[in-house]
């Protein structure tokens, strides 16, 4: 998130970027990321996950995480 806040350029790639970036690929399969709030003062990201089992890729839990998160836009 810190990173989209201060970039001066593709906001929305780095955005995305730094949800995905800790995940294994097995949750990285399932994983969603958006973002949005540009122009606002104050970026926002949602993440949503599918829950992978012993075999990732073959069947998920039927559920998913959520996470919220926010941050004030960097001055230039």
């Amino acid at each position: 998130m810190r990173a989209a806040t201060a970039a001066e350029y593709d906001r929305d790639g780095k955005c995305r970027q730094a949800g995905l970036d800790k995940l294994s690929d097995a949750w990285r399969a399932g994983a969603d990321v958006s973002c949005g709030g540009y122009g606002s003062g104050y970026l926002t990201s949602d993440v949503r996950l599918q829950v992978p089992v012993l075999f990732p890729g073959t069947i998920a839990f039927p559920f998913t995480v959520k996470g919220h998160a926010g941050a004030v836009e960097e001055a230039k």
